[in-house]
């Protein structure tokens, strides 16, 4: 089975939205971008981009656990610059997942990430920070860029009929 790999890239816009949080948003994407590079990959790279979302405050809180109490102040008009780009890869380049069904149960086994597949995801990362002009925002480097959704190795679930 084919899969496109997912991967989050965290941005942070050059103007804040002031009182983000006390806006009237919906959570679907506000833009998309196209990456249409050879350099970057061979395919179309898809991303979605998000603004504020109400899952937001607590993941920067358990990101950044330790200096909480700190960041506290800076939290609204950090909130107000935080997109999220959900960016994809096309399933050329994306791990494979085998599900085989046998009389009582499924089994789900996926490959890792492969290694071309990670030097994609920094060639986008690299490529939106090229553009951070016309943009008007930069992608951050905070541990998430660069780990796609890993498939489940090996998962067995019990199948009832």
């Amino acid at each position: 089975m084919l899969d496109s790999c997912l991967f989050l890239l965290p941005m942070a816009r050059f103007r804040g939205v002031p009182d983000v949080q006390s806006e009237r948003l919906h959570t679907l994407s506000q833009a998309f971008i196209e990456i249409i590079d050879p350099a970057v990959c061979p395919r179309i790279v898809h991303a979605q981009i998000y603004t504020y979302n109400d899952l937001y405050p607590a993941a920067l809180a358990a990101k950044f656990s330790g200096i909480k109490a700190m960041l506290k102040p800076a939290a609204r008009s950090l909130l107000g610059r935080v997109l999220i780009g959900q960016c994809y890869l096309h399933s050329d380049f994306s791990p494979r997942l085998k599900i085989t069904l046998s009389r009582n149960e499924l089994l789900l086994e996926g490959e890792a990430i492969s290694p071309d597949a990670r030097a994609m995801i920094g060639r986008v990362s690299h490529k939106l920070w090229t553009q951070w002009r016309s943009l008007r925002m930069i992608p951050l480097k905070c541990g998430i860029a660069n780990r796609p959704a890993r498939p489940r190795i090996s998962q067995r679930r019990n199948v009832s009929r």
